[in-house]
């Protein structure tokens, strides 16, 4: 697919070689014609600003300054035509790539000013699939009505009560007091131990063990009670006081990032390899202090400091509102969780061929925390996002009434401004602020994400409808969701 510009006497020889429906390079020649002329000029006008000792300004030679700046001119000049012309052949060409052209190697080449070289450049790029969308899920997807059951209002009260109640440090804890100390592995072990978890002779971790926080079948339950700053608990199994892997991974990644500290490095993740380990080796606790809070009275000064724009004045009715803002807190997280269950669902259905290794070698070019060394473990997260957005694209192009308009723009930014002022707000004031706020990058980037994903779940119940399934929150909870 050549094509040849001719614009301000410049031509260009552009074309495209597709090595496949997702691949292709294309191929840039310029020739001295197209960028000489530029090229003499900027050596002029930078002769005439030069300021070099032993001449007069504006009077240093000319093959002077070809030899010190010459070839930084004429790559900038080069660099510059290639990149203007490869994206508005981009764009005359209508080409759907996703991701940016690579150039397939530097620019790298001596450059001499006086010679007439011709340039030959290649840029690698990946073109978006055709999608061909299918709402004909396999599985519906259930979207949970969970119900504040008093079990779990109890536990609620309860951490509230807590959060702002008073901490004490007794000398010796009693049932239902956290113990803080340090996790550590039992002596003899120290050959097992992972590297990067050495603390000393011994991996160890600062955690809380708190008799409501550990395995419902923990041996340790009882075992808190009537313990000392330097008393230790031994012979203990990661299983038996954190119950998910999940946890007892952030646990060892936060010592991991202790012992081994870099601020200008992202902290490592425990791998399964590393914690089967660490889940075999038998600990002992050594307990550094005792902790006791002593929970908040349950009286109007506390309800009005939880709900400070409401008049609550007795338990049953501070339960009350509490149940109702929890339902609400988690009716939107089931939301929340049966939008990623459409999307996985029509994910599943609906195939979308990437070009790998393109978008792979661009990642680690465009992200700076994407290296050799993690682009599996990034490409895992980056692949399921590209692919959604894929298809909602389509989604648009197939139903442009999903596509976000201004007016949708300023009706949204007019109710949330309503929301926040009240309904004293109108007229010019209330056009002024919308103007504001609309003016403001992130504030418009914000409103524009939630009107466009809105639509895009708006429109995609009426595809998928989700089975309805009422729980409680005490099992949405164990849930996992």
């Amino acid at each position: 697919m050549p094509l040849f510009f001719t614009l301000n006497l410049i031509i260009l020889d552009i074309k495209l070689d597709k090595t496949d429906d997702l691949n292709g390079l294309i191929t840039v020649t310029v020739t001295p014609e197209d960028y000489k002329a530029n090229l003499v000029e900027k050596l002029k006008d930078y002769a005439k600003k030069a300021n070099l000792k032993g001449f007069r300004k504006g009077k240093v030679p000319i093959s002077l300054i070809k030899k010190m700046v010459g070839p930084g001119l004429m790559l900038d000049e080069l660099n510059k035509i290639l990149i203007e012309r490869l994206n508005a052949y981009i764009v005359d060409e209508k080409l759907n790539l996703i991701g940016n052209p690579l150039p397939k190697s530097a620019l790298d080449m001596a450059l001499d000013v006086d010679a007439d070289q011709e340039i030959v450049f290649d840029y690698e790029v990946g073109f978006a699939p055709e999608i061909k969308l299918s709402y004909d899920v396999k599985v519906s997807p259930a979207r949970y009505k969970v119900v504040m059951d008093d079990a779990q209002l109890d536990k609620e009260v309860r951490n509230l009560a807590e959060r702002y109640g008073k901490m004490e440090n007794p000398e010796e804890s009693m049932s239902g007091d956290t113990l803080y100390g340090k996790l550590f592995a039992q002596p003899g072990q120290e050959d097992k131990v992972p590297d990067g978890f050495r603390f000393g002779s011994s991996p160890m971790v600062m955690l809380p063990l708190k008799p409501e926080n550990l395995p419902a079948d923990s041996p340790f339950k009882d075992m808190l009670a009537g313990k000392k700053a330097d008393d230790v608990i031994e012979g203990i199994k990661l299983d038996e006081i954190i119950a998910e892997d999940a946890d007892q991974k952030s646990y060892w990644r936060f010592a991991k990032t202790q012992h081994n500290y870099n601020p200008e490095s992202t902290p490592e993740m425990v791998s399964d390899e590393e914690l089967s380990v660490l889940k075999g080796l038998t600990f002992n606790f050594e307990v550094k202090k005792v902790n006791r809070i002593i929970p908040e009275e349950l009286n109007a000064d506390f309800f009005a400091r939880i709900f400070p724009s409401e008049v609550i004045e007795d338990v049953d009715a501070f339960r009350e509102k509490l149940r109702a803002e929890m339902e609400k807190y988690f009716d939107e997280d089931a939301d929340r969780l049966v939008k990623n269950q459409i999307a996985d669902a029509i994910m599943e259905v609906t195939p979308v061929n990437l070009p790998v290794e393109f978008l792979k070698k661009w990642l680690i070019n465009s992200e700076e925390k994407v290296t050799k060394d993690n682009i599996e473990e990034e490409w895992a997260k980056f692949e399921k996002g590209l692919a959604w957005t894929l298809l909602t694209k389509q989604m648009r192009t197939e139903n442009p009434e999903l596509e976000v308009t201004d007016e949708d723009m300023r009706n949204q930014v007019i109710s949330l401004v309503s929301q926040q002022f009240g309904a004293e707000i109108e007229g010019d004031r209330l056009n002024n602020i919308v103007d504001y706020y609309l003016k403001d990058e992130k504030m418009s980037e914000q409103v524009f994400r939630d009107l466009a994903d809105k639509k895009i779940f708006d429109f995609v119940l009426t595809k998928v409808s989700p089975a309805e399934q009422e729980i409680t929150a005490t099992e949405y909870i164990k849930l996992g969701k």
